[in-house]
């Protein structure tokens, strides 16, 4: 006996992934019985759709890690900005345009990673970048 065409086994693997959806009380074997399939195939059948949710899952995941990946940049940006005004503000004593600055350049060494790294590094920039926000707003009240 040859193999079955593709189409007629992914028709059967959709119709176990249905079956296995709405049937939860349902045993294997009488999943087996009702589709008319060996044990081997079933199981098989079973590591197919598995590996079909977890190829979804990281699709969707990759996505949104993308997603996330934009708005910390943008938030990266909008760090350094508030930190370059810090910095050229004249009416600021040098210490805080120095701290300024060194946050200037500590957003450039963010992006940097960002842009390198991609998504691996961002729980640790996310905690650093609360905490530069943090940093700005009490280096902006000095300047006030």
């Amino acid at each position: 006996m040859g193999r079955k065409p593709s189409q007629v086994v992914n028709a059967e693997i959709n119709r176990l992934r249905r079956i296995l959806e709405e049937n939860l009380d349902k045993s294997d074997q009488d999943i087996m019985l009702e589709l008319g399939i060996k044990k081997t195939t079933f199981y098989r059948y079973k590591e197919r759709i598995r590996q079909q949710d977890k190829e979804t899952w990281l699709e969707m995941a990759k996505e949104s890690m993308e997603e996330r990946s934009a708005k910390i940049m943008k938030a990266i940006q909008f760090a350094e900005k508030g930190y370059k005004e810090i910095a050229y503000n004249p009416a600021a004593d040098q210490r805080t345009r120095i701290e300024a600055f060194k946050q200037v350049i500590q957003a450039n060494v963010w992006a940097m990673q960002l842009l390198e790294r991609g998504p691996k590094i961002m729980p640790k920039l996310e905690a650093k970048l609360v905490e530069s926000e943090t940093s700005m707003e009490s280096i902006r009240e000095q300047t006030v």
